[in-house]
């Protein structure tokens, strides 16, 4: 086949491709703010936030795209709700207009933003979550409402993921979110504001809420100054380790994903999604909301200088921003902005990292440059450097990098003891095939020069003339050259991602899909499971096997 040949078949399943797209009949009604220039006539305005007692959703799906609602006075009338606004981590905010009328929520979906468009996933809602209705010019604001995995399970030959959705905080007011996010339908809104309708069961749906977030995961993870650990995550949780396999819950009295946790010296601050700002003098102390930079933004990390001033990363749609935060009037000012990249490999978020320097002087990678800032936001330095993807320091104040960009891919690890000043390369896989490490896994850089990192071992066989590697990895401590010193045990290829912005020479830990914590004492001779999320018992199966049928 020739080139104009194949040129002309090309174009011709091209055409019949977008007769067949058509030709399809989407089921749902559109609610979608973008596409309304504004509120129609005589309709209501409904928001939800979704999250989810989970990382992600799956190794492939991040978070829900599109919540599914039901006319209950008409069930032919089905809508889709899409996301709205910016400054949300593992949540979504699903606004829609819709006429007046009876509702529920039946289900929820997910779909790949990049990369393979079939995979996809959707969670049947039970009816025991609740109703609500649609009045014209008014909002309906259903709070917050949590997705719990229980894990997967086979039925009738095809696998599943059990779950359950539980109305975390029905009395959260989205209406400040909204009127940010979709200001053309909140325009002309009366006043007053609804929620779900009250029901019989809403003793039961508070029993389980309150179940699920005693089980809540650690998303984010952090070394305090007393040299305790502690994780943040999803619906406001702080996880405080207080010994070996010893972990407690701090409820601060908010929803919102908490990303960043930081001793102050006087208190304790916590920030995350939708400009949530918290402090308290103790950590069981109690929490209260401080200025923020917008709830429109994600705080992805805070910094506390001498003079008591902040720095700040968030991001906010495509931009992420550097703040400065006076001491005195916590007005947060921005300092540099940074544009999102998207590219083909995976997708960058502003690739902004800072870090404190022990001269009270930040240091801030973005863009390919590395800027130092004094203690007020004045720029001292401003030099090119590489392009930093991801960065973390150990406890003991090593700095270590992933290089690469949302084009380029991850390049090999660094490390650095001057925070990038200068940086050196971390050995990564010698003996060459003798064994074989993940591209974009961190290594663990001891005191001494040698690095742990979990890899597979492999052994050399004679009859085929190749390496073969065992499926599960291990603990591998290399010594500055490079050499392999010692090997630990086997440990689940899904518990193998090291954290070494918690981690030493003395305590490694490692965090598994599922949300739990493996630790080791000995170098990777020995794992303890060291935290655990917990297990709710299944649901019942009229609420696992609802199928959206009215």
């Amino acid at each position: 086949m020739n080139f104009k040949t194949a040129l002309l078949r090309a174009a011709w399943l091209a055409c019949l491709l977008s007769l067949l797209t058509a030709c399809v009949t989407d089921p749902f009604i559109d609610t979608r703010p973008d596409d309304l220039a504004a509120l129609p006539q005589d309709y209501g305005v409904v928001a939800v936030q979704v999250t989810n007692n989970a990382e992600r959703l799956s190794p492939t799906l991040d978070t829900w795209t599109a919540a599914h609602v039901v006319d209950l006075d008409n069930t032919e009338n089905r809508f889709r709700l899409e996301p709205a606004g910016t400054g949300l981590l593992g949540s979504r905010v699903f606004v829609g207009a819709l006429p007046p009328g009876h509702y529920r929520m039946y289900n929820m979906y997910s779909s790949a933003v990049l990369g393979d468009v079939s995979v996809w996933m959707h969670g049947p809602i039970p009816r025991s979550l609740g109703t609500f209705r649609i009045e014209a010019n008014h909002l309906t604001s259903l709070g917050t409402v949590v997705f719990q995995p229980l894990g997967e399970f086979e039925a009738d030959g095809e696998s599943r993921t059990a779950h359950v959705f539980a109305r975390l905080d029905e009395q959260e007011d989205l209406l400040g979110f909204v009127e940010t996010a979709t200001p053309e339908l909140i325009g002309d809104l009366d006043e007053g504001v609804h929620g779900w309708e009250f029901d019989s069961n809403s003793g039961q749906r508070a029993e389980l809420a309150e179940r699920i977030e005693e089980f809540a995961v650690g998303t984010s993870h952090h070394w305090l100054d007393d040299g305790r650990v502690a994780m943040t995550g999803p619906m406001g949780s702080i996880l405080v380790r207080e010994g070996l396999s010893d972990w407690r819950r701090i409820d601060t009295g908010f929803t919102q994903q908490l990303s960043t946790l930081v001793d102050t010296g006087h208190g304790y601050i916590a920030a995350g999604e939708r400009g949530l700002v918290l402090q308290a003098d103790f950590l069981d102390g109690e929490w209260s909301a401080a200025p923020g930079p917008g709830n429109q933004a994600a705080i992805e990390w805070i910094g506390t200088m001498e003079n008591g001033s902040l720095y700040a990363i968030a991001q906010a749609g495509d931009t992420t921003t550097l703040f400065h935060v006076e001491a005195e009037s916590r007005q947060w000012e921005p300092v540099l902005d940074f544009h999102y990249e998207q590219g083909i490999f995976f997708t960058g978020r502003g690739e902004v990292h800072a870090r404190k320097l022990a001269d009270d002087r930040l240091v801030t990678f973005a863009d390919g440059r590395r800027l130092v800032l004094d203690d007020s936001g004045g720029i001292l330095e401003d030099q090119e450097d590489r392009h930093i993807f991801f960065l973390v320091t150990q406890p003991d104040g090593v700095t270590l990098a992933l290089p690469g960009s949302a084009w380029s891919g991850v390049g090999d690890q660094l490390y650095s003891h001057d925070v990038g000043a200068s940086w050196k390369e971390a050995p990564d896989d010698w003996p060459r095939e003798s064994d074989r490490f993940d591209k974009g896994a961190m290594v663990l850089v001891l005191p001494d020069g040698k690095t742990m990192a979990f890899s597979h071992k492999g052994e050399y066989n004679d009859f085929l003339k190749r390496w073969k590697y065992e499926d599960n990895p291990r603990l591998r401590v290399s010594g500055p050259d490079g050499n392999i010193l010692e090997w630990g045990v086997e440990i689940e290829e899904q518990c193998s991602r090291m954290l070494p912005q918690i981690s030493t020479a003395e305590r490694v830990f490692a965090r598994c899909d599922d949300g739990r914590l493996m630790v080791s004492e000995d170098r990777g001779q020995s794992w303890i499971e060291d935290f655990a999320p917990g297990r709710i018992e299944r649901p019942a199966p009229e609420d696992q096997d609802d199928d959206g049928t009215i």
